[in-house]
């Protein structure tokens, strides 16, 4: 119960967090997957929106793929090994604590040139086609991972669509100023201050 209410809240927040950031900091893009979910779900604010939809809007996921490859909210991850592990010259027991870092892997240029930069076109099919799948990893991967990618992905959406279709976010910070503490959660350290625009 804890992991969910945890990993079902904590992240959830966190990445809808950044992906606003990242788009007050990049009104070109943010313009760009405004008309999207225009040209795709129409303008009415109170109009649903609903899981049918979800596919129509590429743009948009890519943003928050990239918004959550540069701010991945848990920035580590730990398993136990089940049995000996055994790689090149080196040897773990049965039972070691092993930890991956999705923030470390996400910022490396071999697989993401000029990785601090917000490029949502790093998720173009023919790009993410290229990579192997433990290149992106916000949810963890393989059998282990985050149990609720898939809902935690879809409500982010819902939400993004709905809050870029009915407001313009902007900041006067420049992208590059975001400090960050790195906790259980990827957390900024001063908040996440945009402007808000009703459109």
């Amino acid at each position: 119960v804890d992991t969910f209410m945890f990993e079902g809240h904590d992240t959830t927040a966190a990445g809808l967090g950044w992906t606003i950031w990242c788009l007050a900091t990049h009104p070109k893009m943010q313009e760009r997957a405004y008309r999207e979910v225009i040209e795709e779900l129409g303008e009415n604010r109170d109009g649903d929106i609903g899981r049918e939809d979800m596919g129509k809007l590429v743009y948009l996921d890519r943003c928050i793929k990239e918004a959550l490859r540069i701010y991945p909210p848990v920035p580590f991850v730990s398993r136990q090994l089940k049995r000996d592990f055994h790689l090149g010259d080196y040897s773990l027991p049965e039972n070691s604590q092993v930890s991956i870092s999705p923030f470390v892997v996400h910022r490396n240029e071999s697989i993401y040139p000029n990785p601090l930069e917000y490029v949502p076109y790093r998720f173009l099919p023919e790009k993410e086609a290229k990579r192997n799948a433990y290149d992106y990893i916000p949810f963890s991967a393989g059998p282990r991972n985050c149990i609720g990618q898939k809902f935690a992905q879809f409500e982010e959406k819902i939400i993004l669509a709905w809050l870029i279709r009915s407001f313009r976010f902007s900041s006067n910070k420049p992208f590059e100023a975001r400090r960050f503490a790195t906790e259980a959660i990827l957390r900024p350290i001063d908040g996440i201050i945009v402007n808000v625009e009703r459109r």
